[in-house]
């Protein structure tokens, strides 16, 4: 009877012992699963930062798209009703004093550089 009580120890000391090896394994799986969980956070974490900047990049990109987009848009009504050869044909109505002025002055001076006088050359 003392083998049998002394088999049965051996058998639920093995076991025993197996359950304890079956839970350190599960444990050192479980805890390599935990740190790789960590590490995937922290890589979400830095991925979520870069989203985040090129995000806020594409903002001020369509920003200034928008801006680029309104010049154009203005400098097409300005140009609008002129046909393709306006820019080499001066406008028949004053379109820009200034501009008006500038001609005016040229075709003076080359009118005079024309005819040799020194008038108007002091400009």
């Amino acid at each position: 009877m003392e083998d049998a009580i002394d088999n049965l120890k051996k058998s639920i000391k093995k076991a025993v012992e197996k359950a304890e090896a079956q839970i350190d394994a599960q444990r050192a799986e479980i805890s390599g699963l935990a740190k790789r969980l960590q590490e995937s956070k922290q890589e979400l974490a830095m991925e979520e930062d870069l989203l985040e900047q090129d995000r806020q990049e594409l903002f001020q990109q369509q920003e200034e798209l928008r801006v680029q987009q309104e010049e154009v848009s203005r400098l097409r009504e300005e140009l609008e009703g002129r046909s393709f050869f306006a820019c080499c044909t001066r406008p028949t109505t004053r379109v820009d004093p200034v501009a008006d002025e500038f001609l005016q002055d040229a075709h003076e001076d080359e009118l005079v550089h024309q005819s040799g006088g020194s008038e108007g050359q002091d400009r």
